[in-house]
Order: structure tokens, then C-alpha cells, then sequence
């Protein structure tokens, strides 16, 4: 229950350092001002840590300043008159607790993965390139300071090649890492057992921030708008980016959705106030508009592609439309002297804030990154490879019905319903008329929302939700422009930055006046089909046996499904043995897994180095060099046998333990024909299900070797063929490490054998090599030799 504890004690920390800030809100025009405190702190404690951090002060010594501040709020929310106004929280009781509840649940909905699935689901989603080094860096920043980590170079990076790229991101928005080390260290957690807790976290922070938006700015019922907020949080578009493992996006959505709340709340004019009253709003404005966006730039600056000309051409229309007067020259001055102050906080760390955000506008602009055809596949190429039909454009049935689907499909998934789209593999009236039916519901969705754009175009609504929804279909438009400027991935990125606010608009029908009663019903379809793929997450995961709940294409969740399905990234059988080593050996062809057991390793304070030459990122970088061996390495973690040593405690970390447990004696037979992981091969056709039974063909030089095992020997190759041959039989050669097993004629009929192998009872390593005569069956381009119906090694007799 370590997840639970880390996500709610999270929480509790922000609120209690976000609280006083949130009470800086004009209470009498703003409800519910406790919702913003989570959000608020995490920002304040981001920044917070990395400030110090750059200055020599770890995490560890941060997150006790962060504690003794957090500390201080509530005592001062308890003691001081000023801000107990309202109560400690400013919330009703009651509905306080419909809120918690509905908060408890999305919790839960969100942590139910990762304790059904375990660590091989949760080590990383979609993208294990971004999780992995998010972890790793956020632990070398956990044991490392600012000066060390600038100070290193090639050579004396090869103990631990991770932290050469740690010292890459301290030019790289750090921020979400350090604060990730500086929780992981209140728990007192490895870096990789929480990292899942710790995503879960920033996606609940959601929940408040699109919470008190609803309840301030479109001013609806409470417990329909924490409804609402939990369905954006469960649903597609925040689920996305989890599994996308974006940490700094996850963390800036909320923070940005606050600071947009925010400045529309800013621009407001009152009706009258006393002049005193009105620079003390000014100057909290003031200060929550510059923490917020201070804390936007260091969480992820990118972000302002998307909402920075949005938030500043929705001020200035506000500002253009309200009479001259000192409101408008107070809260313009707010608004300039925030923004320098945002500017001037990013100073200590400019590489890593204002100056990263200078580098991404020349890579969006010049850069054309296909990582779309990944990461933003459920876009596109559901059911038709539309690339292909487009690019050979030529009239016909498939093409008529491409340009009827292509729409639908790229809709449905944009607003976050691509589940919702027909299986592959249907007929094609079968899938038309599926698509027919999406097209009537993308049709009332957009009637809907179409109505709450005219209530904002006839003043039908507040002024504060017109503004609201007026910047929302601003900062809608950043994708399309950015799309018809040609950057693909850009669009789609900019297209899940702003999918709260997309939601907010589709589900904003719910909120409308009693007469539009079908609006509700649409607009309850809308967010009840986000909770309902929210809760089906727990389901997915209980049927993916590999921790791939949902497959690619379209839904990008493996990159190579073999990471999953052949390697264990669970350490938590192991961690009793490891902490029992001395000296450690990895052997992991894997470079992410390599990685991730590095920094588990040097986290458990173990002495390690691996077999093979390490480069500074995941086997594309730059060559560093073999590290130092260990002399007599008592412990290996490893996924081969290659380097198993008698004497060794072996960390076996294949899904597949045939090959591990025949070399360890524990199991009489190995069956080679699947040649997994573990079993080198080649010249072997790929595994057939035949009526009688599955064979493999070889093309007439087939070639296996795998480990041996001495003390465990096998006594002999069984090897049995199958009848599916030239009539007159083949001549076979069999042989292993070179000796000859068998040379001879195979019949054409079904044919086995059993050859001793006393000639290798010494080897450490068997090569089994099968030679036959070839030839060409018909309908096939195949060049075929003898189909094998099964090949093993055999210790004793069963």
C-alpha cells in the first residue's frame, strides 16, 4: 500500500503549502478556493526544490524546508483570524465529503493498475525511453548535487552511466524529476517502486484544478462538477499522457488549467470596491499569476506554445473591452509585472527554463519529427492505411470510402473516443454503417457544444464563463494552425495539452439551462464514455499477462512488446538476495533494462558493473567504454546464460525460465524448437500450426546454440521430423560442436531420433547445427529443408 500512502501523503503536503496561497483568491467572487491549494503547492514546491537544489541544497534537505513551510501554513491556517475566514479549508462540510469521496475513487481507479498488474505494467507504459530516464535522473539527482553532476565527464561517468545524462538535464526543465526525488525521499522509496504512485499523483492534481475551474468559471453544482472533474481525470486525454510517460506534461496540465482560471478571474472587474481593497486584489493576482507562471516555466515552458497567445489575446480583449480606469491600468500592471517576474525567476536556471523553450522553437520549427507515427497513431489508420491511399489517390470503392472514414475516425479519436471505433477485420458494410452511427453521435456532440458557443455569442451566459469558453476555442485553434503549418507532432502534442479544455467544452452542455434537456443527455454520453474508459483500465490490465493493457496499433503502448513479454521488471522476489551481494555482474542485452537495474542497484547501495561496454544513452549514444570488472563477482543479474559462473548467485530476469531452469537441473527436458530469448538461432523458419500439431522448417542450414550446464548434462538430442517432405527422404547431418550426430537418409514419412551426447558432456556451450538437402513446394517462395516437429535436450530418462 506504499502507492496509497506516497499519493496521499502527497496531496496532503501541497495542500498544506499551497493552502495560504489559495486563500490570497477574493473570497467573496471565488468558491471553493481550497480545490486550488494542491496545485498551487506543487508548483511552490517544484520550484522550491529546484531553486535550492541549484544552489547545493539536495532534495532531501529541500523537502525538510518544503515540510517546516508546510508546517507553518497550517499552524497559520489555524491561528490567524485573517486567514481561518471561512474555515481551515473554505469548503461546506457536507459536500466536503462527496468531494473526498469522489476523489478517494478516482484514486483508487487510477492506482488499481499498477496493484493488479505489478511492476511489469507499471515501469513504464508507452514510452519507456521517457520513463526510464526520468527515473534514473531523478535518482542521480537524489544522490548527486548541481556542481557534481556539471563537473562530470566521459571518464568519470562510466561507474554510473546514467548521471552523464542527468548532467544533460539540468539544461532540461528538471524540475518534475527533483521534486519526484525530493517525495521518493519522504517515503523513503527506491526510485523505481514509486514512480508509478508519483505519475498517479500529478494526474490527480487534475481533479482539483478542473474542480474548481468548473465550480468558479462555468458555476455549476458542486457535486456535478467533481463528476465532471473525475472523468477528465479518469478518461482518455489524462490517461494518455500518463501512458505516454510525459512526467513534465502530466504535471503542468493542472498548473496550467489553474493559471488560465486564474488570469480570467484576474481580468474581471467587480462591481465596486474600495480603492484599498481593490490594489490588495491586484497585488494577490499579482503574486498567485507569477508563482503560477514561474511554475509553469520550470515544470515544462513548452506548454506556452500552446496557451501563451491563447491567455494573452483573451487578457487583452478583456482589458480592450472594460472602460478605462484604474482597474484596467492595476490589473495590466499585474499582468506585465508578473510576467517579468516569471522571466527574472528563470535567471538562476535559464538553460533549463526560458532558454530550453528558445531550443524548442527551433526544433518545432525546423525539426519535422515522425514520432506522430507512434505516439499519435490512434489519430489515424484505424482500419485503412490512409497515408497509402492518399498518397495513390485513385477513384474506386476503397478510396470513396476512405474519405468517408478518414473524418470520422480522426474526430472520434481526437475528442478522446477512439475505442469507440470499429475492430479491424470487418466487412466493409459492416464497418460503414458502424461508422454511420459514430458520425449521428460526433453530430449531437458538436450541436451541443455549438449551442453554448451561440450562448456565449448572445450573452446568454456569464460574462466570466464567455470568457472561459472564449479562450478555450482560442487555444483549440493552436492545434489546427500549428497542423497547417506541416508539424505533425507538434499538432498532436498541442492537441493533448489542450484536451482539458476540449473536454470542458463537450461536457459543458450538462451545465446548460433547463431548456436544452437534450444538451445533458449528449453531453452525459459524452463524460460517462471518459469514465467509463477510466474504469475499464483495471479490466485491461488484469487481461494483459505481459503489462500491455492495450494494444498498437493504434493505442500507443508498446513500442516493442518483446520488452514486456520476455524480460521481468519485477525486482521485488530478488531484493532479499541482492542486498545479500557483494559484488554484482549485470549481463542484460537490454539497454532500458540495464538501465532501471543500475539505478535500483546503486540506490541498494550494492557494488555492480556490467559485462558489456556502456554508452551514455541506451545503446545510441556516444561509447564510454567497458567499466572496471569485478574480480569473482558473487551475484549476477542477468538474461542469458552466457556468463554464469558455478559459484555465482544467478538473478534471473527472462518471463521465459525454460532455458535457466533445465541449465540449473531443476526441470529434465529443454524444447529448443521455440528458440526463445535465451537460444541463439538461425535458418529457421518461423513456428506453424498445423492440424497435427505445430512444426518449424528449416531452410537447410539451421543453426541453435544455448548455454550448457556440466554439473546438470544433458544425455541426449531428441530431434523428430515431420512427414511434409519430398517422397525418397532427405539426407539429414545433425551436429553439435561439430561432432557428428547423425548423417544419413531421413524417410519421407514421419521420422525422430535419439542421439547421445556423451562427445559434449564437457562443453559449456552446445551449437546444434542441422544441414538437409532443400527444395521449392508449390505456392511457396520459401527455399524449405526438413520440418521440424520438435527438438529438445533431454537430461535423464522420464
Amino acid at each position: 500500500m506504499l502507492d496509497a500512502l506516497f499519493v496521499g501523503g502527497s496531496l496532503a503536503l501541497l495542500f498544506c503549502l499551497g493552502y495560504p496561497l489559495s486563500r490570497l483568491l477574493p473570497g467573496d467572487r471565488v468558491r471553493w478556493r481550497g480545490l486550488a491549494a494542491p496545485v498551487l503547492g506543487y508548483g511552490l514546491f517544484g520550484v522550491l526544490i529546484t531553486l535550492l537544489y541549484r544552489y547545493g541544497v539536495a532534495p532531501r534537505w529541500g523537502l525538510l524546508v518544503a515540510l517546516g513551510l508546510a508546517g507553518a501554513a497550517f499552524l497559520l491556517c489555524l491561528v490567524w483570524p485573517w486567514w481561518r475566514r471561512g474555515g481551515c479549508t473554505g469548503l461546506p462540510e457536507r459536500r466536503l465529503v462527496g468531494i473526498g469521496l469522489i476523489l478517494a475513487v478516482v484514486v483508487g481507479a487510477v492506482l488499481l493498475p499498477a496493484w493488479i498488474g505489478g511492476p511489469q505494467f507499471t515501469v513504464f507504459q508507452g514510452n519507456q525511453w521517457d520513463q526510464i530516464n526520468y527515473i534514473a535522473y531523478s535518482s542521480a539527482m537524489r544522490a548527486h548535487s548541481f556542481a557534481a553532476l556539471q563537473a562530470l565527464t566521459p571518464e568519470t561517468a562510466r561507474d554510473n552511466n546514467y548521471l552523464l545524462f542527468a548532467q544533460s538535464q539540468l539544461d532540461a526543465r528538471p524540475t518534475v524529476g527533483l521534486a519526484y526525488a525530493a517525495l521518493a525521499t519522504l517515503f523513503r522509496s527506491l526510485s523505481a517502486d514509486s514512480s508509478y504512485a508519483y505519475m498517479v499523483m500529478m494526474q490527480s492534481l487534475m481533479f482539483f484544478s478542473a474542480s474548481f475551474v468548473l465550480i468558479n468559471l462555468v458555476r455549476a453544482r458542486i457535486i456535478v462538477c467533481a463528476i465532471l472533474a473525475a472523468g477528465l481525470t479518469l478518461g482518455f486525454f489524462m490517461q494518455y499522457v500518463l501512458d505516454i510517460d510525459a512526467w513534465s506534461q502530466l504535471a503542468t496540465m493542472p498548473l496550467m488549467m489553474l493559471l488560465f482560471s486564474t488570469l480570467v478571474l484576474a481580468m474581471e472587474k467587480p462591481s465596486s470596491i474600495p480603492i484599498r481593497r481593490h490594489l490588495l486584489e491586484s497585488l494577490s493576482f499579482l503574486m498567485l499569476i507569477t508563482i503560477l507562471s514561474i511554475s509553469v516555466l520550470y515544470y515544462y515552458p513548452e506548454i506556452l506554445f500552446e496557451y501563451g497567445l491563447p491567455c494573452g489575446l483573451l487578457c487583452v480583449v478583456m482589458l480592450v473591452t472594460s472602460r478605462f480606469s484604474r482597474f484596467t491600468v492595476a490589473r495590466s500592471a499585474v499582468l506585465v509585472v508578473a510576467a517579468g517576474l516569471a522571466v527574472a525567476a528563470c535567471l538562476p536556471l535559464w538553460a533549463g527554463t526560458m532558454g530550453h523553450v528558445v531550443d524548442q522553437i527551433s526544433v518545432v520549427t525546423t525539426a519535422s519529427a515522425d514520432w506522430n507515427q507512434y505516439f499519435q497513431r490512434y489519430l489515424f489508420q484505424q482500419d485503412l492505411d490512409y497515408a497509402t491511399i492518399f498518397g495513390h489517390f485513385e477513384l474506386s470503392k476503397r478510396t470513396l470510402y476512405a474519405l468517408f472514414s478518414f473524418p470520422i475516425e480522426f474526430i472520434t479519436s481526437a475528442i478522446g473516443f477512439y475505442f469507440l471505433l470499429p475492430p479491424v477485420g470487418l466487412s466493409l458494410w459492416t464497418a460503414i454503417g458502424w461508422k454511420v452511427g459514430l458520425l449521428v453521435l460526433l453530430v449531437l456532440f458538436f450541436a451541443a457544444t455549438i449551442g453554448i458557443v451561440r450562448a456565449v455569442w448572445r450573452d446568454q451566459i456569464t460574462a466570466r464563463s464567455s470568457q472561459f469558453f472564449i479562450g478555450a476555442l482560442l487555444a483549440l485553434a493552436m492545434p489546427i494552425l500549428i497542423l497547417l503549418y506541416g508539424k505533425y507532432w507538434a499538432a498532436g502534442k498541442a492537441l493533448a495539452m489542450a484536451a482539458p479544455l476540449l473536454f470542458i467544452l463537450l461536457a459543458a452542455p450538462v451545465l446548460g439551462g433547463k431548456g436544452h434537456r437534450w444538451w445533458h443527455v449528449v453531453a452525459w454520453l459524452f463524460v460517462l464514455g471518459h469514465l467509463g474508459f477510466g474504469f475499464y483500465r483495471p479490466v485491461a490490465v488484469a487481461q494483459a499477462p505481459n503489462g500491455i493493457p492495450y494494444p498498437y496499433p493504434p493505442y500507443p503502448d508498446a513500442q516493442d512488446a518483446s520488452f514486456k513479454a520476455d524480460l521481468s521488471w519485477d525486482l521485488r522476489p530478488w531484493k532479499a538476495v541482492l542486498v545479500t551481494c557483494r559484488r554484482t555482474h549485470l549481463d542484460v542485452e537490454n539497454p532500458f533494462l540495464e538501465r532501471y537495474l543500475q539505478v535500483t542497484l546503486s540506490e541498494l547501495g550494492l557494488d555492480w558493473s556490467s559485462v558489456h561496454p556502456l554508452d551514455s544513452y541506451f545503446g545510441t549514444g556516444f561509447p564510454l567504454g567497458l567499466q572496471p570488472q569485478k574480480v569473482a563477482p558473487d551475484c549476477l543479474v542477468t538474461t542469458s546464460l552466457e556468463h554464469v559462473q558455478p559459484w555465482q548467485t544467478v538473478i534471473w530476469l527472462g518471463r521465459d525460465r525454460s532455458a535457466w531452469d533445465f541449465y540449473r537441473g531443476v526441470t529434465p527436458t529443454l524444447d529448443l524448437l521455440p528458440a526463445g530469448p535465451t537460444i541463439n538461432s538461425h535458418g529457421l523458419w518461423s513456428v506453424e500450426t498445423m492440424p497435427d500439431g505445430p512444426l518449424r522448417w528449416t531452410n537447410g542450414e539451421a543453426e541453435l546454440t544455448t548455454a550448457y550446464n556440466p554439473e546438470h548434462p544433458a544425455s541426449r538430442l531428441e530431434i523428430a521430423l515431420g512427414a511434409m517432405r519430398p517422397p525418397g527422404g532427405t539426407h539429414l547431418r545433425v551436429l553439435v560442436n561439430g561432432v557428428v550426430l547423425f548423417d544419413g537418409t531421413a524417410p519421407s514419412e514421419d521420422w525422430s531420433a535419439s542421439l547421445p551426447l556423451d562427445s559434449v558432456a564437457s562443453a559449456r556451450q552446445l551449437t546444434i547445427r542441422i544441414e538437409s538437402d532443400t527444395f521449392l513446394a508449390p505456392n511457396d517462395t520459401r527455399t524449405l529443408g526438413v520440418p521440424l516437429r520438435h527438438l529438445r535436450l533431454v537430461a535423464k530418462e522420464e
